[in-house]
């Protein structure tokens, strides 16, 4: 049997205590963290001419090691899946063009130096990417970008 506090007389230490309870007493299956793997919230939304957010699907795949290879295939037309490899430093902003899906390969794929730019534009996922250091954001939504 459960026994019930009353939350209002816990002292910081209380509930601490209290969280540490509640979380042993969960049973495994919701312990685990899940991830959405599909658009939620505003990505899912049809508007603006965009039924959800797609990114790059349907376009080729390729795999960005270099700052060099990273502008260039983000700042193509066309959908394209973009897989960063390892760590990419980037010497200055990255601008993406619509319909990208930029994607860490694995659990080290980092961005570092500078971010990525997106600026009227729509349809854009990004995605298991660490990014730091960026000389002002690591990434950046501005005018008229919708569906990222």
């Amino acid at each position: 049997m459960y026994q019930f506090i009353r939350l209002k007389m816990l002292t910081p230490l209380g509930w601490l205590i209290a969280g540490l309870i509640a979380i042993v007493m969960l049973p495994p299956q919701l312990m685990a963290q899940t991830f959405e793997n599909s658009p939620i919230g505003f990505a899912s939304v049809n508007a603006n001419g965009q039924n959800g957010t797609t990114g790059g699907a349907g376009g080729p795949t390729v795999t960005a090691t270099t700052d060099s290879e990273l502008r260039s295939f983000a700042g193509q037309s066309g959908p394209l899946i973009i897989q960063v490899s390892g760590t990419i430093g980037l010497t200055s902003d990255v601008n993406v063009a619509s319909n990208k899906t930029i994607i860490g390969l694995g659990s080290t794929a980092a961005i570092t130096g500078h971010g990525l730019i997106m600026s009227g534009v729509q349809n854009i996922i990004v995605r298991n990417i660490a990014f730091s250091n960026a000389a002002v954001n690591s990434i950046t939504i501005e005018v008229n970008a919708h569906h990222v």
